[in-house]
């Protein structure tokens, strides 16, 4: 029996998949790419705040908040100096 085809389908899957992540890791990747919306102008700095939160566990830290906060600080601080 040929299993070479299962193997090809296995190795088409990226290392970093989301099927890979734990749920603090998808947590993780979705409010970074919450963030990076708003790096392409797809969504408001208040959308974002307001998406952040909503993925962040309710007894989630400030400390993760605030992280988050500072990346979206510093996509606008990027765009700014690039509209100069």
């Amino acid at each position: 029996m040929d299993t070479d085809g299962d193997n090809d389908r296995d190795n088409a899957q990226s290392p970093g998949s989301q099927n890979d992540l734990s749920p603090t890791q998808e947590m993780a990747q979705s409010c970074l790419g919450i963030v990076e919306q708003r790096g392409k102008s797809s969504i408001t700095t208040t959308e974002v705040i307001l998406s952040v939160l909503k993925t962040l566990p309710e007894e989630g830290s400030i400390q993760a908040f605030m992280w988050y906060v500072d990346q979206l600080t510093e996509i606008k601080q990027d765009q700014a100096v690039a509209l100069e």
